[in-house]
């Protein structure tokens, strides 16, 4: 009976899941999509450049608040959670402004081609966020305290504001670049907003004190590596995208996110899925049990990469009409590149758990030497390949990034586990 109750109750924690997941990268999905059609290629390709590098703050936010929240909020600080939790909100709103204008500066670079609009978009990207980032912390709070109906809350809220806000946009005749960045950031602050006032006012009910330095002193350690490690990660992944913008102009990195884009919701499923299996896999690693953390990497990797393959046929053999469908005729000529871009999915299916597995058994040294390895991939692919062979060459750039990182993933995993034996 205990089983079938733990079983019961696994399965709907993997629904809520996927739905709230479904729901956060359906309402991206869906927005980008109308600014794609909606949009003129220069301003839709400079809209991707903001998101791109909006992305590779997402990392550097995670790795300082968020990751560690999701492991320290259970082994250190259970405790005093209300109170550290409380604390990862005003921690939130500082390092989210510390990022924006971090962002200025390589906005001014990338976008260096369209000078006349940097001063707009550089104060939209600022003022917006700290709110573009909050649905990141309010959902993975609610994760982090077996809450999942609250995370798919957020996700519900935020599907139903940013599509409708794009369409109104379109409708009043303002829909631009920056105007849809506003959109993006505002849908985002009005679905965390409930969370945040939920968890600041249960916060009030905790009488615990906790140490600010050492919380910090605690996310610095667990977080310095896993942060340095994922800007390298995530800039190897982000590199062609930039280069295009660069080299090619705004025009370019439209075609290569209007190529990518379809890529995304097996990949956005697979990582919150890898996410929301990050407690069990660190209580497992935390008890010595590596039976148990073997079977959940390996079940969930056989899972990702079987939903990859189906997904990447599906994507082969309907390329044509799901490009009419989403663009209609303005992205047609990229047809020939979907298979490739696709087959990326399969090789992140591969390594999504194992990059988890390392996390939780903190070989952040090694994870970090993975991902510099990626980086210098990246860099030696774009330089090559973008310059001669344009957004073709992004995307091969891009899929052999994303294979050099799941080789090496799995290779480290497999040798550490090897020598712990």
């Amino acid at each position: 009976m205990h089983f079938r109750q733990l079983r019961s109750r696994s399965a709907k924690t993997a629904s809520l899941v996927i739905v709230d997941q479904a729901l956060f990268s359906t309402a991206g999905f869906i927005s980008t999509v109308l600014l794609a059609r909606l949009l003129p290629p220069d301003q839709f390709g400079i809209f991707s450049a903001i998101q791109s590098l909006a992305i590779l703050t997402i990392v550097i936010h995670a790795s300082l608040l968020i990751e560690p929240m999701s492991v320290l909020g259970i082994t250190v600080f259970g405790e005093s959670k209300l109170q550290y939790y409380r604390l990862q909100v005003v921690g939130h709103f500082l390092l989210s402004l510390a990022l924006a204008l971090l962002l200025v500066p390589i906005l001014l670079v990338v976008l260096g081609s369209v000078r006349n609009y940097l001063p707009t978009i550089v104060t939209a990207v600022v003022l917006m966020h700290p709110l573009y980032l909050a649905p990141y912390l309010g959902r993975r709070y609610y994760y982090n305290t077996r809450q999942f109906s609250g995370a798919v809350g957020i996700s519900l809220t935020y599907f139903l504001i940013l599509p409708a806000a794009v369409f109104g946009l379109y409708v009043a005749h303002c829909l631009t670049s920056v105007s849809a960045w506003v959109a993006v950031g505002l849908a985002s602050g009005l679905a965390s907003s409930a969370a945040f006032c939920h968890l600041w006012l249960e916060s009030n009910q905790q009488i615990t004190k906790i140490n600010v330095r050492h919380v910090i002193g605690q996310h610095f350690d667990f977080g310095g590596w896993v942060l340095v490690g994922a800007i390298f990660g995530l800039a190897s992944q982000q590199l062609p995208i930039y280069a295009a913008t660069r080299w090619l102009g705004p025009e370019a990195a439209a075609e290569f996110r209007a190529l990518t884009l379809p890529m995304l919701p097996p990949a956005l499923v697979m990582t919150a899925l890898a996410s929301a299996a990050l407690a069990s896999v660190v209580a497992a690693q935390a008890s010595g049990d590596q039976r148990r953390v073997n079977s959940i990497a390996l079940k969930m990797t056989v899972l990702f990469v079987v939903g990859s393959i189906a997904y990447s046929l599906l994507i082969t053999i309907f390329a044509r009409p799901i490009l009419a469908i989403l663009y209609g005729t303005k992205y047609s000529a990229l047809t020939g590149l979907m298979e490739v871009a696709s087959l990326g999915n399969i090789a992140l299916g591969a390594s999504a758990v194992w990059g988890l597995v390392m996390r939780a058994a903190r070989w952040l040294r090694l994870l970090f030497m993975i991902n510099v390895v990626s980086l210098l991939v990246a860099v030696v692919a774009t330089a090559t390949l973008v310059r001669s062979m344009g957004v073709k060459g992004a995307v091969y750039a891009n899929l052999g990034v994303t294979i050099t990182s799941a080789i090496l993933q799995m290779v480290s995993c497999y040798s550490m586990r090897s020598k712990a034996r």
